[in-house]
């Protein structure tokens, strides 16, 4: 965006630093932004690395280091955020306290005194030029009291409206009866508002496996990051999240269930490399974790090849490359075996119950299966294979379904609409009403109140998954005009320039794609020059180090749009 780059690039920013700020990161964010914006704009390469803002970033947010894929819209949300809070202006923040507003009070007064509120605590370019305000208006279902809040946004998420009433969940099947079968792909069509236990039913009518042997894991970064209870309901698992079922035992008194996540230690790379977080390379987490079980009474050695079975399916896959390292449920190594090693002896004919301890049984036992792979060429051509899975005919239905959904175009002003329809709030997601004194059920309006310089909207295309919603959306490459959906536009508090919409009206200058589906994926961009005249230019689309000019614009694959006010406020 041109204002913040020309801001950076003058050093304007310097004056704005605010390395005070606790809810900043001392300003380092803002500098590796700065360093970034150099090299494209000053530097001689013809290609840039953003390597020093990826550092960065990680260092103050976890959740994005190491190489794993992350979510665009979320990375762009801490960027926008990092940078405002580096760069706010207000150097002592004084405590705010808003009233509640009510049905019948003034909204563009209300509004403004909010807005004013929020600009004492926070004044930088990046909020002048991304930030807007939300209206969320609550009712309660019983005494109707009307409650009103506005609140800061940097970017609007928009669902995508889709025909069915019905929720599509995907599953990632892990069965034990074939131990040879890819993972199973799998597509369950359930009631919005449904809760694990529906699913477990209908995956066990769909596989023949009983519900009782079947454990729904949500996978995060490679690794199980829960265990889902059954009266958990569907509604709350998010958009990015990877739902997998694994087939195990019942949990009794004389069986152990396992927890095993995959490293990958490659034996070519140098002992001593480190990222950019000072952790060996050799440590890398990959492929899909598995859940499975066996009985207490079993050898170590029957363990190891129990848990090597679960890699049958693995093309390329050795044997004698496979370690086994008991962990914490941190992923700590537990020294039990001899010599105070956490290495599973292969070769033991001891009973893993005189390691684990008699309580064994009754709790997880935490393991990293680590691969000493002998070559970069095999270790990339085995972490390929680890996620490769089959697809059940409920997918290929789906994926049918979703082509007709492609076909029966979406637009961008539909999305709208959704956005700013009248929604009742599900039960895990319920309103205080002060009045009533408890949680309700309200029924929930989202409007836009005051719209940003910079418009940023993101199209919401994970609701299914590991399956992806690529409906098509169109949307608008010049004129978007913004007056229906933005509530003051209708009060007297909405500028209007020689009786024009100028101020509602957005042109767009960039555009985020994603190929693929959740978690495993691709991301390219389009943009045009920026011209301080409505944009005419040509489009770039810009794919790794590829920079070659296109046409079109507009495609299933549009996840995130970046648009500009014709009038900048």
């Amino acid at each position: 965006a041109t204002p913040l780059t020309r801001h950076f690039l003058s050093q304007a920013f310097l004056k704005d630093l605010n390395p005070e700020n606790p809810l900043g990161t001392s300003g380092k964010l803002a500098q590796a932004y700065d360093r970034v914006l150099r090299e494209i704009y000053m530097g001689s390469s013809s290609a840039v690395s953003p390597a020093a803002l990826k550092i960065a970033i990680a260092r103050f947010a976890p959740r994005f280091a190491g190489c794993s894929q992350h979510d665009a819209t979320e990375f762009l949300a801490y960027l926008l955020d990092g940078l405002h809070e580096d760069l706010n202006r207000i150097r002592k923040a004084p405590y705010v306290e808003l009233p509640d507003i009510e049905d019948g009070e003034n909204m563009a007064v209300a509004s403004a005194e909010a807005w004013d509120g929020h600009l004492q605590r926070n004044n930088s370019l990046v909020l002048q030029t991304f930030y807007g305000q939300f209206k969320s208006t609550c009712v309660c279902p019983r005494c109707n009291r009307v409650s009103v809040s506005f609140d800061a946004f940097n970017h609007v998420s928009l669902e995508i409206p889709q025909p069915q009433s019905n929720r599509f969940m995907s599953i990632l099947l892990f069965a034990s009866n074939n131990t040879n079968a890819l993972p199973t792909r799998c597509v369950l069509q359930v009631p919005r508002g449904s809760s694990v236990a529906d699913l477990k039913q209908l995956l066990s009518k769909q596989s023949g496996i009983p519900i009782q042997r079947l454990a729904f894991c949500d996978i995060y970064e490679y690794s199980i990051y829960e265990i889902l209870q059954d009266n958990k309901s569907v509604n709350t698992i998010r958009s990015n999240d990877l739902i997998a079922a694994y087939e195990v035992d019942p949990y009794t008194n004389t069986t152990i269930h396992v927890v095993a996540t995959n490293t990958l230690k490659n034996t070519v790379k140098e002992s001593n490399s480190n990222d950019e977080e000072g952790k060996n390379k050799d440590d890398e987490l990959f492929g899909f974790p598995i859940v499975t079980s066996f009985r207490a009474t079993i050898t170590c050695t029957e363990v190891y090849q129990h848990l090597w079975t679960k890699f049958n399916y693995i093309q390329g896959l050795q044997k004698e490359w496979m370690q086994v390292c008991i962990t914490n449920n941190n992923g700590e190594p537990h020294n039990l075996f001899p010599n105070n090693s956490p290495m599973l002896p292969s070769d033991s004919e001891d009973n893993i119950v005189d390691y684990l301890g008699e309580n064994c049984t009754e709790q997880f036992l935490f393991c990293a299966v680590q691969w000493n792979i002998p070559s970069s060429k095999a270790a990339d051509t085995i972490k390929t294979n680890f996620i490769q899975v089959s697809d059940h005919p409920s997918y290929l239905k789906a994926t049918k379904q979703e082509a007709y959904n492609i076909n029966n175009r979406i637009t961008l002003d539909q999305c709208f609409q959704t956005f700013t329809r009248p929604e009742r709030l599900d039960d895990n997601n319920m309103w205080y009403c002060n009045k009533c004194k408890e949680h309700v059920r309200a029924l929930k309006t989202m409007e836009l109140w005051r719209l940003p310089n910079i418009l940023v909207v993101q199209l919401k295309r994970f609701e299914f998954h590991t399956r992806k919603l690529d409906t098509f959306v169109d949307f608008p490459l010049e004129g978007l005009d913004m007056s229906h959906y933005c509530g003051s536009s209708t009060s007297d508090s909405f500028v209007q320039h020689n009786n024009s919409n100028d101020d509602a009206l957005y042109d767009l200058f960039a555009v985020t794609n994603h190929f693929g589906r959740a978690g495993f994926g691709h991301y390219t961009a389009f943009a045009r020059c920026w011209d301080e005249t409505p944009d005419k230019g040509e489009w770039t689309l810009f794919d790794d180090a590829s920079a070659v000019a296109v046409e079109h614009v507009v495609t299933p694959a549009a996840y995130i749009l970046f648009y500009r006010r014709r009038r900048f406020h």
